[in-house]
């Protein structure tokens, strides 16, 4: 299973790979095409000025106007699916870091939930090591916004009431289900990453 999961993040990752070079070299070309339309305005307005062009010389430059207005616009784009690519990237990297043991290396430990969880009394918050350095939460944690990874914080110290153990056996379903869809499980990590870097709560 390990096998086959680190097999469809490598192959996701040089794909995204792929599409971050695309749209870097779009970028890179979208904005030395803005750079000479500008250069042309500038010119023509140059023109006008001490060079006393024909009148018909404004409408060019409404043209030029016209077509760096859209190149913004473009640029815009090219930049927002070069950010999901990266997004997309950095999960596939995740993926393949916990399948080789090397999530300990993971920034996000969760350190700041221990003194809420120590203050409600969760004696086992120590001894399983829930939060911290190579604890519980850095291992698993896969959020990508504030109001994520404070839910999941949540799940590893709430302690359980009404609707137990069946709330536990459908969030095991979900897992299940949700395992093999990797391509969803992207796209959602992606389009929570590009909320932010630094995990912007939603709310």
């Amino acid at each position: 299973m390990d096998a086959r999961a680190r097999d469809g993040y490598v192959k996701g990752r040089e794909a995204r790979a792929r599409d971050k070079a695309r749209y870097d070299a779009r970028a890179t070309g979208v904005s030395t095409v803005r750079l000479v339309v500008a250069a042309l305005i500038a010119g023509a307005f140059a023109g006008l000025v001490w060079l006393n062009l024909p009148s018909f010389t404004w409408a060019i430059i409404f043209v030029l106007i016209a077509a760096f207005v859209g190149l913004v616009v473009l640029h815009g784009r090219i930049f927002a699916d070069k950010e999901r690519a990266e997004a997309a990237l950095r999960f596939h990297d995740r993926g393949i870091q916990r399948l080789d043991g090397a999530w300990k290396k993971f920034t996000q430990t969760g350190e700041r939930y221990r003194a809420t969880a120590e203050e409600s009394n969760y004696a086992y918050v120590e001894d399983l090591d829930i939060f911290g350095p190579s604890s519980l939460f850095q291992r698993i944690d896969m959020t990508e916004t504030r109001f994520g990874e404070k839910h999941l914080a949540a799940l590893l110290t709430t302690r359980q009431g009404e609707g137990f153990p069946d709330r536990i056996r459908a969030r095991q379903e979900a897992v299940r289900e949700l395992a093999p869809k990797l391509d969803f499980r992207e796209r959602l990590a992606a389009a929570g990453a590009v909320l932010g870097a630094d995990k912007p709560d939603p709310g």
